[in-house]
């Protein structure tokens, strides 16, 4: 069913996921549009896509997400340095993005333009309101620069800090660290399972 405009911003439309852990059987819901530049299936129904359009807009996203995934590990170092008012006990790394909004706003007019040949202006309009909170995961297509820093708590969880948002820490799972934090995640899995066989 095809949503008048006026409703389709007031509602929130996600596609359901079963949940990976089989004794939680509650549905999990998947975003809008995923940092891997996954765009929801029902969100694109609604603005009255058939499935033929739908796969175009949708691979459209994935070859933005790709791209600007691309981009963004060129503009982004890692350091050792902690953030001005952050202390850490413990292992640690940084992870610095700069902003880059004139390759940033090139990727976006691409995208833009790939949707609107499927979909026209005034829909594409809409979708973009709709996902305007969603593009934070693309630093709102790298008009703004990222700080991230990764640890880990007593229990070795993984916890990522944003120090650009009010220093909020989150706990993350294995399969959700950033690539430029992998190869030092592993290093320190290496470690501290050595330091368990040395217990005796």
């Amino acid at each position: 069913m095809r949503l008048p405009k006026s409703l389709f911003r007031q509602i929130q439309l996600y596609d359901p996921m079963d949940s990976r852990e089989p004794q939680n059987r509650r549905i999990k819901f998947s975003p809008a549009l995923t940092k891997d530049g996954k765009v929801s299936s029902v969100l694109l129904e609604t603005l009255g896509l058939d499935a033929s359009a739908s796969a175009q807009v949708k691979q459209a996203f994935l070859e933005f997400a790709q791209a600007y995934r691309q981009l963004e590990r060129s503009h982004t170092t890692v350091t050792n340095a902690l953030p001005d008012g952050m202390h850490v006990d413990g292992a640690y790394q940084t992870s610095i993005t700069s902003a880059f909004r004139e390759e940033g706003k090139g990727l976006e007019t691409r995208l833009r333009t790939a949707v609107e040949q499927v979909m026209d202006k005034n829909r594409t309009d809409v979708l973009w309101t709709r996902l305007a909170g969603s593009f934070v995961a693309f630093n709102d297509f790298g008009t703004r620069a990222r700080t991230l820093v990764l640890h880990f708590d007593k229990d070795g969880s993984i916890l990522i800090t944003h120090p650009d948002e009010g220093f909020m820490t989150q706990l993350v799972a294995l399969d959700e660290v950033p690539e430029q934090f992998k190869p030092f995640v592993e290093a320190w899995k290496s470690v501290q399972n050595s330091d368990r066989k040395n217990i005796p």
